[in-house]
C-alpha cells in the first residue's frame, strides 16, 4: 500500500493511501490539491450529517490535471462530490444551467474513476 505524506503550510499532517479507483463511499475532498503531488486528487469520507472529514482514512487518486479540475469544480460549486450525488443533482428539475453544466461535465469522469466497491478502514466502524 503506497502512502503520500503531506505537511500543510499550517503544520497539519495528512497521510493519503493511493488508490486506482474512487470507492463508492468516498467524496472528492474540496481542499484543492495535494501541494507536493499535483497529479493526485484527495478523497475523503465525511461523517454522516456533518462536515467532519475522517482524516485518518484519506485516499488519493492519480489522474490528469484537467480531470481533477472538472471534478474539483463540481464538488466545490455544486456539492456533487461523488458519482451518486452527481446523478441526484442531474435528476433535479430546478437547477441553474451553470450547475447542470458542471455536473454534466463531471458525470462521465465520476463514472470512469468510481469503483463498484466501498473502502472500509477501522475508523468507519460507524458505517456498519
Amino acid at each position: 500500500m503506497a502512502i503520500i505524506h503531506e505537511v500543510t503550510k499550517w503544520g497539519q499532517e495528512y497521510d493519503y493511501e493511493i488508490v486506482s479507483k474512487i470507492p463508492q463511499n468516498y467524496d472528492v475532498w474540496n481542499i484543492g490539491g495535494i501541494d507536493k503531488y499535483p497529479d493526485y486528487l484527495p478523497l475523503c469520507v465525511v461523517f454522516p450529517g456533518t462536515y467532519t472529514v475522517l482524516t485518518g482514512s484519506l485516499l488519493a487518486i492519480r489522474m490528469p490535471e484537467e480531470d481533477q479540475k472538472i471534478l474539483h469544480d463540481c464538488a466545490m460549486r455544486t456539492g456533487a462530490s461523488n458519482l451518486a450525488k452527481c446523478k441526484r443533482l442531474l435528476n433535479r428539475k430546478n437547477i441553474k444551467q451553470r450547475t447542470r453544466d458542471l455536473a454534466a461535465a463531471a458525470l462521465p469522469l465520476f463514472e470512469k474513476y468510481t469503483s463498484s466497491e466501498r473502502h472500509v478502514t477501522w475508523e468507519m466502524s460507524w458505517e456498519k
